[in-house]
C-alpha cells in the first residue's frame, strides 16, 4: 500500500494550484536576485551565475522557503482528521509505514520539485537580462547544468527533509497547524543567529555543525576562496558541509522515526459514549425553562457585537502556547541582538533609548511580521477550518462585522507586541544599569511611528488571505511581499523618500 499512497499524495498535489504557485513564486523572487544589479549572492567582481553564488542562492533560498515546506508537510496527515476521513484509513488493512511513509515520501518529492524553482529562476536571469539591459553582461558566466544541480542536491534537498520531517512529525502528533508555525519560528531563530555568526570566524567550525541549513558550513568550506576560484570551483563535498549535512540528515531522520514510533495509529476511543451521554442529557433537558430574549440589530449592538468577538479572539490568541513561543523566540532573539550593543562600529556605546529602539526593532521586527502572517491567517479561516462558517454565514449580521473584528483583534495584539518591546528595551537598559529611560521617546516612536505601518500590514494580510481561497497561499503572497517590497525593491533604487 506504500506505492499507492505515494501515488495518491503525488496526483493530489500535483494538481494543486498551490503547488505551481510556490514554483512560480521562488523562481520570481530568485529571478529578481539576477534581474536587478544591486542583488547579489557574491562580490561584484563574481559572475551571478558562478558556481559559489549559485550554491548560496540555493542555502538562503531553501531556508526562506521554510514557509512553503510548512505548508506541504503540516498538512499531509492533518487533513485527513479535518475532513473526518481517518478512521477508513485507520480501519483498512494499511500498515502505519505505508500511511506515514507514504504520505511524507509524496510531499516531499512534490516539494523537491517546487524548489526547483530556485535554480530554473537564476538559469532564466542568467538567459534573459542581459539581452534586455536590465543586468551587465559581463556579470554572467557560462551556464553548466552541473553548477546548478550539484548544489541543489547537496544543500536544497536535504534541508526539505530536515525541514519536513520537523513539521510532519509535529503537525501529526499535535494536530495543530499552530505547533507547525512554532516550529517554524525556532528554525528561523537558529538561521538569524546563524546570519549573525557569518563575520566571526573564531567558532565557525562550531556554528557550521549547529547550523541546520547548511549556510556557516558553505562559508567555512569557501571563505578563502580566490575570484577566480568562485567563478570556476563546484563547492566540494568535504569538511564542514560533509559533517553538517550528515549530522541533520540523521537528525530528520530520528525526528520522522520518532513520529512513526508515537503515531497512533487507530481510532480515538469513548468517543461514542460521549456523544451519546450528551444526546442524553440533551433530550432530557427542559427547553420550556430557557429565558426568553428579544433580538435587537441596531447600529450600537453591531458595533457592541463587533468589539466583543475582538476581544475572545485577542485572548484565545495570546493565551496560546504557540503564539507565546513565538513571542519568547523574538525576545530572544531581541537579547541576543542587544550583546553586540557595545559594540557598534568597534565603539562601546551606551545603551541609549534611540539606540535600542533601532536594535530591539530591527531585531524583533521580523517576528512581528511573523505574527501577523500566521494569525490574519488563522482569524480568517478560524471558522472554516471548525466547520463553522456555514453557522456564521447565516447569522443576521453585517459583512463587515466580522471583517473589522478579525482587524481589531490584529490591532490589539499589535499593540502587545508594541508594548513588549519597549518593556524588553527597558529592562536591557537596566540590566546594563542605565537609569536615563526616555518613556516619551519610547512611546513616540512605538505608538505614532511604528505601529501605524504594522497596522496597514495587518489589514493587507487580512484583504490576501479574504481574496485568496488558500491560507498557506496567502501566506506565501505575504512572505513574498516582504520579500519583494522591503529587500529586492529598495536595493533597485524603488523607494519612497521619507
Amino acid at each position: 500500500m506504500f506505492l499507492q499512497i505515494f501515488l495518491f499524495e503525488l496526483y493530489y498535489r500535483l494538481r494543486r494550484p498551490t503547488t505551481w504557485i510556490y514554483f512560480a513564486l521562488l523562481m520570481i523572487v530568485i529571478f529578481l536576485t539576477v534581474a536587478i544589479d544591486g542583488v547579489t549572492f557574491g562580490a561584484n567582481n563574481i559572475y551571478k551565475n558562478a558556481p559559489c553564488p549559485i550554491a548560496l542562492a540555493l542555502v538562503v533560498g531553501s531556508a526562506l522557503g521554510m514557509l512553503i515546506s510548512s505548508a506541504m508537510f503540516s498538512p499531509t496527515v492533518q487533513r485527513d482528521y479535518e475532513t473526518g476521513i481517518y478512521p477508513l484509513y485507520f480501519t483498512t488493512p494499511i500498515s502505519k509505514f505505508a500511511y506515514l511513509g507514504g504520505r511524507f515520501a509524496g510531499t516531499f518529492v512534490v516539494t523537491a520539485l517546487i524548489f526547483t524553482g530556485l535554480p530554473s529562476g537564476i538559469y532564466l536571469g542568467s538567459i534573459i537580462c542581459p539581452p534586455l539591459g536590465w543586468v551587465d553582461a559581463a556579470r554572467i558566466g557560462p551556464n553548466h547544468f552541473i553548477n546548478y544541480f550539484q548544489p541543489y542536491v547537496m544543500f536544497v534537498l536535504p534541508n526539505i527533509f530536515i525541514a519536513g520531517a520537523i513539521f510532519f512529525t509535529v503537525a501529526t502528533l499535535s494536530r495543530k497547524m499552530l505547533f507547525a508555525y512554532l516550529a517554524n519560528v525556532i528554525l528561523l531563530v537558529a538561521y538569524l543567529i546563524a546570519l549573525t555568526q557569518l563575520s566571526n570566524l573564531d567558532h565557525i567550525k562550531t556554528y557550521a555543525l549547529l547550523d541546520p541549513f547548511g549556510l556557516m558550513a558553505n562559508m567555512d568550506v569557501e571563505r578563502y576562496w580566490t575570484t577566480s576560484e568562485q567563478n570556476t570551483m563546484l563547492v566540494p563535498f568535504i569538511g564542514s558541509i560533509l559533517y553538517n549535512r550528515v549530522i541533520w540528515t540523521a537528525i530528520g531522520g530520528f525526528i520522522f522515526a520518532l513520529c512513526y514510533a508515537l503515531f497512533k495509529f487507530e481510532t480515538p476511543a469513548g468517543t461514542g459514549k460521549k456523544q451519546k451521554a450528551e444526546k442524553e442529557s440533551l433530550s432530557h433537558s427542559d427547553l420550556s425553562k430557557l429565558p426568553k430574549t428579544v433580538t435587537t440589530y441596531t447600529t450600537a449592538g453591531q458595533i457592541g457585537l463587533m468589539l466583543n468577538g475582538a476581544w475572545i479572539n485577542f485572548v484565545n490568541t495570546v493565551r496560546e502556547l504557540p503564539f507565546i513561543g513565538i513571542v519568547l523566540g523574538g525576545v530572544a532573539f531581541m537579547i541576543f541582538a542587544s550583546t553586540n550593543l557595545q559594540a557598534i562600529y568597534d565603539t562601546k556605546i551606551y545603551p541609549v533609548t534611540y539606540a535600542l529602539l533601532e536594535l530591539t526593532r530591527g531585531s524583533f521586527g521580523l517576528f512581528f511580521l511573523i505574527i501577523i502572517t500566521f494569525y490574519s491567517g488563522e482569524l480568517v479561516w478560524n471558522e472554516r477550518e471548525l466547520k463553522l462558517d456555514q453557522m456564521y454565514d447565516t447569522l443576521p449580521v453585517p459583512n463587515w462585522l466580522s471583517f473589522w473584528s478579525k482587524a481589531l483583534t490584529l490591532f490589539l495584539i499589535n499593540v502587545l507586541l508594541v508594548t513588549v518591546i519597549m518593556v524588553v528595551s527597558i529592562l536591557i537598559q537596566l540590566a546594563h544599569a542605565y537609569t536615563h529611560l526616555e518613556l516619551l521617546l519610547y512611546i513616540k516612536t512605538l505608538y505614532f511611528i511604528v505601529l501605524p505601518g504594522y497596522l496597514l500590514i495587518s489589514i493587507f494580510a487580512l484583504f490576501i488571505q479574504t481574496i485568496i481561497n488558500n491560507k498557506f497561499a496567502g501566506h506565501f503572497v505575504m512572505v513574498a511581499y516582504y520579500v519583494i517590497f522591503f529587500r529586492i525593491l529598495p536595493v533597485a533604487g524603488f523607494e519612497h523618500g521619507l
